[in-house]
């Protein structure tokens, strides 16, 4: 675990940071199981055309799957009466986003027809995304010479390593960064090498806790279960006012039951809209409503909206990570969107950019601290290791067989982090080619 002190750590640049990666990347590369894609690109067409069949066989469209368009589905919606604000824009078309269809298929305000539409609807957009960036390599890469570990056929890739805004970096040509959880076993290594994941856990709830929440009770519920989600459970449900106001930190943890699991499902989807300062609770959960009271209500979440809210009124436009990295909140994709950037409607942007950048910037500087580290152990003990890349707060290896034993330890703590007196951030672990939701076809 590294141990930093935010006023003496020095975190690489981002220009550095790109610059290791792409020295590991350019050389080495990124290989990627040919035969695994093959079979995804077979098996995620055929589902999302089906989906799409579907569809089209419901509704009544006289339209070729092929020809399936995001208007045609519009269409779909606008006729049955789904026009609501959950889905309407400020420009009065129909957005198709996830986090809007989402929002339609929760409210339990449409019928099952409907819900089961956007349902298909949805799952044929996340079919042809899995895959869609496959075509693009297949043209641009030919077929290694080398097999993976598994006698599997590979392709080596070499991405264009760029800066994003919060301090992140992305890949591009190809976008390697968009291939979903579920069709991660397309990353691959040669055959000598082992395949190792290490990633930051929960980095987000414990940056928010720890730097801007900031509350003693709050980290001391996160510490009893070593789980964010638990402890912001234990602290909406469990605390009494009276505790609250006492500031006692005399308090054990309750015992992790089905209804605690299910609990904490639904308090890991409470968090965004609720640190921007949103009481929205359409479905009344009462869960929701504490979580709101009591982390939304906030004295020190309140305070920080506040601060956010004056430094925006004062045409303030640079925010900061944890760490002192600044971030310029108009140089974010959207804000170019806005004709008049004194609207309301910008100005809300801003607001909640000032209020997330900050958070996105520290785990950003954590990563970069991280790719330095593992740059300086791989150089020192396993020069024929690489990093294969970073995305967001998890590292991908090719570790070198040979070298496995003398440095497994040590890369196994490489994004795992005690920042001053913050709840500890500490490490996953996955080693090999974790099967995706598909069978293998290929013995």
């Amino acid at each position: 675990m590294h141990v930093l002190n935010r006023a003496d750590v020095s975190i690489p640049t981002v220009a550095e940071t790109v610059g290791t990666l792409a020295k590991h990347t350019d050389n080495f590369g990124v290989p990627l199981d040919y035969d695994r894609m093959t079979e995804y690109d077979a098996y995620y067409t055929i589902k999302g055309m089906k989906c799409r069949r579907e569809i089209i066989r419901y509704t009544g469209l006289m339209v070729d799957p092929k020809d399936f368009k995001d208007s045609h589905f519009a269409g779909v919606l606008k006729s049955a009466g789904v026009v609501t604000g959950l889905l309407l824009t400020k420009k009065g078309d129909i957005s198709l986003s996830a986090e809007s269809l989402d929002s339609v298929v929760n409210t339990g305000l449409y019928s099952d027809e409907i819900v089961q539409l956007i349902k298909l609807y949805k799952e044929s957009i996340e079919c042809f995304k899995a895959v869609s960036v496959f075509d693009k390599i297949y043209e641009a890469y030919p077929i290694s010479r080398m097999e993976t570990f598994d006698n599997h056929r590979m392709i080596i890739v070499h991405p264009v390593w760029v800066p994003q805004n919060t301090g992140r970096i992305g890949a591009r040509e190809p976008g390697i960064m968009n291939f979903g959880h579920n069709i991660h076993d397309v990353f691959t290594v040669p055959k000598g090498y082992r395949y190792i994941e290490v990633d930051s856990g929960q980095i987000e709830p414990r940056i928010i806790q720890s730097a801007y929440l900031n509350d003693q009770q709050l980290k001391k519920c996160t510490m009893l279960y070593n789980d964010a989600y638990y402890g912001y459970i234990h602290y909406c449900l469990f605390l009494t006012d009276e505790m609250r106001q006492s500031g006692t930190l005399d308090f054990q943890p309750i015992e992790i039951t089905d209804e605690m699991k299910d609990l904490r499902k639904r308090f890991k989807t409470y968090g965004n809209a609720t640190m921007y300062g949103s009481t929205e609770n359409i479905l009344n959960d009462p869960y929701k409503a504490a979580f709101i009271r009591y982390i939304g209500g906030h004295p020190n979440r309140v305070a920080w909206q506040h601060r956010c809210e004056n430094d925006i009124d004062r045409g303030v436009r640079i925010v900061y990570s944890a760490f002192g990295t600044p971030i310029d909140i108009t140089k974010g994709p959207r804000y170019m969107t806005f004709e008049d950037k004194y609207s309301k409607e910008c100005i809300s942007y801003l607001v909640r950019c000032s209020i997330n950048n900050p958070i996105q910037a520290t785990g950003a500087d954590l990563m970069r601290y991280s790719v330095k580290k593992a740059d300086a152990l791989l150089a020192e003990k396993s020069p024929m290791s690489h990093i294969l890349q970073y995305v967001h707060d998890a590292g991908k290896f090719a570790v070198y067989e040979d070298d496995y034993d003398d440095i497994i330890d040590e890369l196994k703590e490489i994004t795992a982090y005690q920042v001053d007196d913050w709840i500890p951030i500490y490490a996953g672990v996955e080693e090999g080619v974790n099967p995706g939701n598909v069978p293998r076809f290929v013995a």
